[in-house]
């Protein structure tokens, strides 16, 4: 789904507190070192592999590779305006990226593709096409329960009022983050809210929806731009049940196929404590929560002894499962943390602290301040 624009001031609140609640006293790994920087924006999305780091501007649209020895990285791939190049994977010499343009509106188009050469790819899948054929969430009814008719009248009039009324999955895909396999791709779909299967030859199919977010409507959640009343939402709204998309925004392999993905609600989710952690067997679609009460968690890495790590946007802070445990424990701040991926030499992730606040009107165009560092084991 399109993330709706929302005060900032509560989301900074709530990763305050997510950060109280998680300053127990440990020492930071070393300083990373970076892999590449220099005219970065907002790199969402980051693999690696053959001693190179791939990962995706998302403001700017390129697919980009580390060149090793310099911190400037390269463009692998540049598609054609109005198309960006999203999430990608990176497995025994195989680079697979998603690429999308002008989601939510009729021309909109999203493809799982393959690097074939530098400048070069080939489409893998049409997952605009699989999702307008079967809309996995298309059952599911999002949105506020239970109004009154006075209060849904209130609401109609709103700017967010088609995603605080009920509403079923809509029809749109965003390839936000891909792992790879042996056999296939697992693409997180971030608009369409689930996980999706592509074999090597481009066949797509469903492996699991994401479970919604529920919670009770606070002030808060009405409030708009603190400055003023005019956007807030009704008050009447106060009280009732909003479930919110569960856009997932990593996905990576654990031992024995397991698929961990990170998820956090749209809407009036958005803001607070209200993302999780889930692992999926990609074989049944089971679901399972590992952590759940994170904060803006944007990636997900497995190591191969089993440890997990997250990255949380807003807090930005990594951090850390040890195999075996449920408990996520601080690992390392970093500003901006936005993706993170695991390598045989430590720790990759990107950091992108124009992110933060990119969708803030008074805010400042955003800095091309991000870059892809390694934490080394």
């Amino acid at each position: 789904m399109s993330l709706p624009k929302k005060t900032l001031a509560v989301t900074a609140a709530a990763a305050a507190l997510a950060l109280l609640g998680t300053s127990t006293a440990h020492a930071d790994p070393p300083k990373p070192k970076v892999l590449a920087k220099g005219g970065l924006v907002g790199v969402l999305s980051v693999a690696y592999g053959g001693g190179k780091a791939y990962f995706t501007d998302n403001f700017a649209g390129p697919l980009y590779v580390s060149q090793p020895g310099k911190k400037r990285p390269k463009v692998l791939y540049a598609p054609k305006a109005p198309f960006a190049a999203e999430g990608v994977a990176y497995r025994h010499g195989e680079v697979v990226f998603g690429m999308d343009k002008n989601q939510g509106k009729p021309s909109a188009m999203s493809f799982l593709m393959r690097l074939t050469a530098p400048g070069k790819a080939e489409r893998v899948a049409d997952l605009l096409a699989f999702e307008k054929a079967k809309n996995p969430d298309g059952k599911v009814t999002y949105g506020t329960k239970g109004l009154p008719k006075a209060c849904r009248d209130q609401v109609a009039g709103h700017p967010a009022a088609a995603f605080v009324l009920p509403y079923k999955g809509i029809v749109e895909s965003h390839p936000y983050a891909i792992a790879a396999t042996k056999k296939a791709y697992y693409v997180a779909d971030a608009a369409a809210n689930d996980i999706v299967k592509v074999t090597k030859s481009g066949k797509v199919s469903a492996v699991a929806v994401l479970p919604p977010f529920t919670k009770k409507i606070t002030a808060d959640d009405v409030a708009g731009d603190p400055s003023t009343t005019d956007d807030d939402l009704p008050a009447c709204l106060i009280g009732h049940t909003y479930v919110s998309e569960p856009v997932p925004t990593g996905v990576q392999v654990g031992s024995h196929g397991k698929l961990y993905v990170t998820t956090l609600p749209g809407g009036l989710g958005l803001g607070g404590p209200a993302g999780s952690l889930y692992s999926i067997n990609p074989k049944t679609g089971k679901t399972k929560v590992v952590v759940s009460g994170l904060v803006s968690p944007t990636g997900v890495a497995v190591r191969p002894n089993g440890d997990v790590y997250v990255s949380q946007l807003f807090p930005g802070m990594i951090g850390r499962i040890k195999a075996g445990s449920t408990t996520l424990k601080p690992h390392a701040h970093a500003n901006g943390v936005a993706a993170l991926t695991w390598s045989a030499k430590g720790l990759v992730a990107a950091l992108s602290p124009s992110v933060l606040t990119a969708e803030d009107p008074s805010a400042p165009p955003p800095s091309p301040n991000a870059k892809v560092v390694l934490y080394k084991k």
